[in-house]
């Protein structure tokens, strides 16, 4: 959508460690981030994007890929794929282990989400991820999963506070935001579409 209304723009995409958000945004790199993580301090100003939930995902063919849900239980005696839990989003993938006093014994860690999905694909073990990570329809080598402890996962937009946005980047906010509201309507492993969003 945004290249068919700024055909000419060049974007220049980055993914961003938590603690390179503030100076990438005050040092004006770009003009927004949008995160699993609100970012609040001197400068810089955040907005509510989206709720979504965390899901289970398995490689293709494993033994829980024919399941309409999995417990955390059932996760933990597999080799598990997470990020640090010191890490703000670690952390956020920990919460359904830690709200039923089970500890995540991850067998390999990553920093992002896409290296997580790719573990995963390859065959490395499970996972607990957000569903917009694996918002995807096809997603070939991996089964995703309701996951029975419910956990919701916030995304948020971050910038530079008082600076005006562009048109494009006005823009491409919201339609990150309708992409992210349409992912949860659409949800693969559900048996029924998610509830209306406002």
């Amino acid at each position: 959508g945004i290249r068919r209304r700024y055909p000419d723009l060049f974007i220049d995409l980055n993914i961003l460690k938590i603690e390179e958000t503030a100076d990438y945004l005050l040092l004006e790199r770009g003009e927004f981030v949008v995160m699993s993580s609100r970012i609040e301090g001197a400068g810089i100003e955040s907005r509510h994007l989206a709720t979504g939930s965390l899901v289970a995902i398995v490689p293709d063919g494993h033994a829980l890929a024919g399941r309409a849900e999995v417990s955390v239980h059932d996760l933990v005696d597999e080799p598990l794929i997470g990020v640090d839990p010191d890490d703000p989003y670690g952390r956020l993938l920990a919460q359904p282990f830690e709200a039923v006093g089970v500890a995540p014994r991850h067998a390999l860690r990553g920093r992002f989400a896409q290296t997580v999905v790719s573990m995963v694909r390859h065959g490395l073990g499970v996972a607990v991820i957000d569903e917009f990570s694996v918002a995807e329809i096809y997603m070939p080598g991996i089964t995703r999963i309701r996951l029975a402890e419910q956990a919701g996962i916030d995304i948020w937009v971050a910038r530079k506070a008082g600076r005006v946005p562009s048109s494009w980047a006005a823009f491409a906010v919201e339609r990150f935001r309708r992409e992210l509201h349409s992912a949860i309507r659409g949800r693969p492993w559900e048996e029924t579409n998610g509830s209306a969003l406002d």
